[in-house]
C-alpha cells in the first residue's frame, strides 16, 4: 500500500502528507470557534463580575476601613510571625535530623564538607598552639634579656632628685 513517491529505503509516506481533508478543516474551525466562544464568555463574566464587585466592594471598604486596615496590618504581622516560626521550626528539625544522622554514622549529604572543615580547624588549632609556644619562648627570652638589663642599668643611674639640670633649662621662674 503506497501513499506517495518511491523511497529507495522502503519507507512509506504518512497519510498526512496528502494534504488537508475537508473533515479536518471543519474539525479545526469548529474547535477554534468553540474555544473562542468559551473565551469570550469567560472573559465577559470576569469583567462584568469584577465591575460588580468593585461597585459593591469599594463603598463597603470605605465604610469599614477603620476596622479593616488595622485588622489587615495585624493579620499581616501575625501571619508573617507564624510563617517565620514555621520556617525556623522546620530548619531546627532539619538540622537536628541531619545531626542525628551524622552522629549515628549514616553519612548524610554534606558529611565530606563537615569532615574537611573539621580537619582544617584541627590543623589551625595545631598551628595556633605551635605559634603560641614559639611566641611564649620568644617572650620569655626577651623578658630574661630585659630583666638582666634592667638590674644592671638600675645600679648605674642616680635618682631623679640627684640629677642635675642642663644649663639653659627654664624652670619657670622669671630671671
Amino acid at each position: 500500500m503506497s501513499y506517495g513517491k518511491y523511497d529507495p529505503y522502503g519507507r512509506q509516506d504518512l497519510p498526512s502528507d496528502e494534504g488537508w481533508k475537508l473533515k479536518d478543516v471543519v474539525f479545526l474551525l469548529g474547535t477554534l470557534g468553540a474555544a473562542g466562544t468559551l473565551a469570550t464568555v469567560v472573559l465577559g463574566t470576569v469583567v462584568i463580575g469584577g465591575g460588580a464587585l468593585l461597585i459593591i466592594g469599594v463603598p463597603l471598604f470605605l465604610l469599614f476601613s477603620p476596622i479593616l486596615v488595622p485588622g489587615g496590618i495585624i493579620a499581616t504581622i501575625v501571619g508573617g510571625g507564624f510563617l517565620t516560626f514555621l520556617a525556623f521550626t522546620a530548619a531546627a528539625i532539619g538540622g537536628a535530623w541531619w545531626l542525628w544522622n551524622y552522629f549515628t554514622g549514616k553519612q548524610p549529604t554534606g558529611t565530606e564538607t563537615v569532615e574537611g572543615a573539621k580537619g582544617r580547624v584541627k590543623g589551625m588549632v595545631g598551628y595556633g598552639q605551635q605559634k603560641a609556644s614559639d611566641m611564649m619562648g620568644y617572650g620569655q627570652q626577651k623578658a630574661s634579656d630585659y630583666t638582666g638589663y634592667g638590674q644592671q642599668k638600675a645600679s648605674d643611674t642616680t635618682g631623679y632628685g640627684q640629677q642635675q639640670m642642663p644649663t639653659g633649662y627654664r624652670t619657670g621662674v622669671a630671671a
